[in-house]
């Protein structure tokens, strides 16, 4: 979380930056959403920071805590069909509870919701040690891979969180041309079909690998790799 904040401190504090007026960031996912507003309630930059917290369900922790900040919390379709133009938008821990079939559109709408020179912040777990029903991590490579576009232009930054070490890719994505954005969602949408086949790709060869050891001691990750293969037959793009 901490890494999130010194990110878009230092974003806010660029030159660019300085002579807007309110500035917006989302958040969504319950889990991570708590973090992510004391993180920002803690970030001396962000104090002036207008945020639009963006999640489906909230616990009274997190109504309090968005409270204590100034949030105003909003659901997740109700943000999507209107978005608040934004300077910072963050998806943390997200992206892999997004369906592939849908991943284009809302990654599109956030995107054409920045302000000039506003940033799209993807966070998220480039592997996840629990396994979870229709979802798939995000590998750095994925995420690149999935905003490629001329109009984009990507900065990655990849990290481990500090107490189970868990890779975390973190990207921030700039709009650089708003003229040649018309076929946005349709670019991301096929780029979204080239990430679930390189995805598919990689763990069928995994799970290949794993047969072909024949060590008695691979199955926990025989079994991963099935469950991920399984999860990607249920969410196809």
């Amino acid at each position: 979380m901490r890494l999130l904040c010194d990110i878009l401190e230092g974003d806010i504090g660029n030159p660019r930056c300085r002579s807007r007026g309110e500035r917006y960031v989302c958040a969504r996912f319950v889990p991570s959403l708590g973090r992510v507003l004391a993180g920002l309630a803690q970030a001396p930059k962000l104090a002036s920071t207008t945020i639009i917290a963006v999640e489906d369900e909230t616990n009274a922790s997190v109504r309090q805590m968005a409270a204590r900040v100034g949030a105003k919390l909003t659901s997740r379709a109700a943000y999507l069909q209107s978005p608040t133009l934004a300077d910072a938008i963050m998806v943390v821990n997200t992206l892999h509870h997004m369906p592939f079939r849908d991943v284009a559109a809302q990654l599109s709408r956030l995107l054409r919701a920045l302000k000039l020179n506003g940033v799209l912040l993807i966070h998220d777990m480039a592997e996840l040690r629990e396994p979870e029903q229709g979802n798939v991590p995000w590998r750095m490579e994925d995420i690149l891979l999935l905003v490629q576009h001329p109009a984009l232009e990507p900065n990655p930054r990849a990290t481990v969180s500090r107490g189970k070490k868990v890779p975390i890719s973190n990207v921030l994505v700039r709009v650089i041309d708003q003229t040649a954005l018309a076929d946005l969602e349709s670019r991301l949408a096929a780029n979204a079909v080239r990430v679930w086949e390189l995805m598919k790709r990689r763990t069928l060869e995994r799970i290949q690998e794993i047969f072909a050891r024949r060590e008695p001691d691979d199955e926990p990750e025989l079994q991963y790799e099935l469950i991920a293969n399984a999860n990607l037959d249920l969410n196809r793009p």
